[in-house]
């Protein structure tokens, strides 16, 4: 037989999670106001992501990954950022 949940306890468990949550990183805060744009290039987007080196790394990550199957590897941002798209 189930207990009866305690929504005291839950909504404090619930709280409790969500202030855990990683908050959305300024940069990629950043990436978005630049996405929205009317006509967002490329460079644009290079110059924010280039301010934080992890994301820079997933882009590069992501563009040389087998999913996107490339020949050579890609090692600049910007070319990068082209390859895959602002919309990807």
């Amino acid at each position: 037989m189930t207990q009866p949940i305690d929504k005291a306890y839950a909504t404090t468990k619930l709280l409790d999670f969500i202030r855990q949550m990683p908050s959305l990183s300024t940069t990629a805060a950043k990436v978005l106001q630049v996405c929205n744009t009317p006509a967002p290039s490329p460079n644009d987007l290079n110059r924010v992501i280039s301010l934080d080196p992890v994301l820079a790394g997933k882009v590069l990550k992501l563009i040389n990954s087998a999913y996107y199957a490339r020949r050579n590897k890609i090692t600049s941002l910007t070319r990068a950022i082209i390859m895959l798209g602002i919309n990807t």
